[in-house]
């Protein structure tokens, strides 16, 4: 099938399908507890290599929008998902590192996706939001391009989260422990339009 025919596809049909986690998942998930019900290697769909490639998911998303398609229980890349940075993989080939992100404030769908991951770091420990830039920051537009913008504790309220701007950010946890899968889950029902699937009987 080619490149624009499953993009196509996908657009078309998400809308339909009621299950958004498994199919913007990336399967081969070992994370202990997580809620995604995707452990094998072809489990998930989105970010899974084995159904798209890295071009066909950049296109998907900017076609129906990041928010509509964040994996957030892979938030931290733990498991490859959301088109992390690049590194040679033995089963994939490649795979991805971390959940780096630059997010366009002046559009709703980028900004609460960076409100969602902003949500996320205070419930799982450790210093999860790491090589912030922000480009409305003074070093950033003058003095000279830094990875340490400090977020300000305002904008963990969504009507304080500026709208103009790009914000960039990597989501890090240290150790499996950390990873909260309920709190993802949580954010997901929240955010991503997730909801429990109950079959038909």
């Amino acid at each position: 099938m080619g490149r624009y025919v499953r993009v196509q596809a996908f657009t078309m049909l998400y809308s339909r399908v009621a299950d958004r986690k498994k199919m913007t998942s990336a399967g081969n998930c070992t994370i202990p507890g997580c809620f995604c019900e995707c452990p094998g290697p072809t489990d998930g769909f989105l970010y899974n290599l084995y159904y798209f490639e890295r071009a066909d998911v950049k296109e998907i998303i900017s076609r129906v929008g990041i928010l509509n398609v964040f994996d957030i229980y892979h938030a931290c890349q733990n498991v490859p998902s959301n088109l992390g940075q690049e590194f040679n993989h033995p089963s994939y080939g490649l795979t991805f590192i971390q959940n780096r992100g630059n997010y366009n404030l002046t559009y709703p769908d980028e900004r609460r996706t960076m409100f969602m991951l902003i949500s996320l770091a205070k419930y799982e420990d450790g210093e999860n939001l790491v090589d912030v830039t922000y480009s409305e920051s003074k070093l950033d537009r003058g003095l000279g391009r830094t990875n340490d913008y400090l977020i300000p504790a305002t904008w963990l309220e969504e009507s304080e989260v500026p709208r103009i701007g790009t914000i960039g950010l990597t989501y890090s946890v240290d150790i499996f422990a950390n990873i909260l899968p309920r709190a993802r889950k949580d954010l997901g029902f929240e955010f991503l339009t997730h909801k429990e699937c109950i079959a038909d009987v």
